[in-house]
This record gives structure tokens, sequence and C-alpha cells, in this order.
């Protein structure tokens, strides 16, 4: 979910030759998105649950992404700006949702030990998922033989975002085994 962050910007800056303000302000509305629907998210999970939102999350990361497999030397800005911010507020209905509903199974002197769990397992898997995506990014440009240079990065950008899309699928697929019940406290 977070490997974009690091791949539009490196296409920004790299294929297309814009400047690192350029690339970040891509990135910022996405993330006022982002900012804004999570605690909008919190109460419409009060009232749908977790695997609702993680459904139509999944299925706006997986489709906000799918343009990103297309990238072009001409492709538009603007048009990757929505498409980036489309897929934060797919995010911005996944990571608090399941976070608290995986968080809602445990007992209350569990609780500490569950949320370090998910922050440093967020963390590591936030790590290698963007190092997993450069490296295939990196090895499908060495790969791409006939291809200018910028052909070919651009080549490798597209192929990252492909297993990207296919990891967003792959969890609106397991979006369907979340179970919907409410949260029973006893405390």
């Amino acid at each position: 979910m977070i490997g974009a962050e690091t791949i539009l910007p490196l296409y920004i800056q790299d294929m297309r030759g814009y400047n690192a303000l350029k690339s970040g302000l891509l990135l910022l509305p996405g993330a006022f998105l982002l900012g804004v629907m999570s605690p909008i998210t919190g109460r419409i999970f009060d009232n749908v649950g977790a695997r609702g939102l993680a459904l139509v999350g999944f299925a706006l990361l997986g489709g906000a992404t799918v343009p990103f497999t297309y990238l072009t030397e001409s492709t538009s800005i603007t048009f990757m700006t929505v498409m980036y911010a489309a897929r934060m507020f797919g995010i911005s209905m996944l990571l608090m949702p399941i976070t608290t509903a995986g968080l809602n199974q445990l007992q209350r002197n569990l609780l500490p030990h569950g949320t370090a769990m998910i922050n440093t397992m967020r963390q590591v898997a936030g790590s290698i998922g963007t190092a997993v995506l450069i490296s295939i990014m990196r090895s499908t440009s060495a790969n791409s033989y006939g291809m200018a240079p910028p052909e070919a990065m651009i080549n490798g950008v597209n192929t990252a975002f492909i297993v990207a899309n296919v990891l967003a699928f792959i969890g609106l697929f397991l979006s369907l085994f979340i179970k919907n019940n409410r949260p029973q406290r006893k405390w």
C-alpha cells in the first residue's frame, strides 16, 4: 500500500525530470485526504464494521492503482495526483478499521502488546514491501532490452505497480474473511 509513495516521486523526478517540490506536491492531496478521512472512517466503522470498509477500501486501492500500470512519458501530472488521492482514500478505509477489528479481538490486558505488534509489523511490512517494489522496478528496468533508458525505467515502474495491484486484489479477496462482529468490551 505504501510503496507508491516512493515509486511515484522516483518516476516524477528521474523519468519526467521534475524537481522534488513538484513530486512532493503530487503526494500532498493524497496525504491530506488520508488525514481528513481517518476520523470519518472511524465513525463509519462503528456502523458498518471492518469488513465493509475493507472491501470498499481494497476495491478503491486496486482500481486506483490500475492507471499507474500504464504510465508513459506524457501521463498528466494532474491525473496522477487525482489517482494517487483515490488510492489514499482507499487506504484510509483500510488502516484504522482493520487495526481496530484486530485489536477488538484481544482482551484488555493484551491491548498494549497487540498495538505494539501491529505498529511494528506495519513498519516492517512497509519497509519490505517498498524494498521489493523498488527491486522489481530496477530489475525490470535493467532487463528491458531494446528500450531507451526512460522507456525502460517507466516499464519498471509499471511492473512494480502491477505487483502492487496484484497485492491489492489479494487483500480484497482476504477481506471477504474478516469477521464483522461488533466490539464487545468487558471494561
